[in-house]
């Protein structure tokens, strides 16, 4: 079901940006190529072109051929408030936001790394 999303999402962005779609411009985003569940729960192309997927386990960014993966870290403040990320949003500055049910978190591409904006205390 996940993967007709994707395939749904990439044909048409292809149609969308007006690109030739190649059968080796394709590429099947399942587990064994690095997308670190199979629970996607939101799906973003930020303004550079990299995909991002918000999963159970974590966030990850795709640039047309591997995947980073971002996953929380109890020990880390730096890292997600948890893997089960639901939406992700791109705001009018670029900024990157994951929200679980945990709190919120904003990535610093600088630093390349999450931060903290609000956790939930309940």
């Amino acid at each position: 079901r996940h993967l007709f999303l994707l395939l749904c999402l990439f044909l048409l962005h292809v149609v969308v940006t007006a690109s030739p779609l190649r059968l080796t411009d394709f590429v099947f985003l399942i587990l064994q190529y690095g997308l670190p569940g199979n629970t996607v729960f939101a799906i973003l192309e930020d303004q550079k072109g990299y995909f991002w997927f918000g999963t159970k386990n974590g966030v990850c960014k795709y640039d047309g051929k591997t995947f980073v993966v971002y996953e929380h870290n109890s020990s880390d403040t730096t890292s997600l408030l948890s893997n089960d990320i639901r939406y992700l949003y791109e705001d009018s500055n670029k900024a990157l936001w994951a929200a679980t049910n945990y709190g919120l978190t904003r990535y610093n591409r600088e630093q390349d790394r999450f931060e903290t904006v609000v956790k939930n205390v309940l």
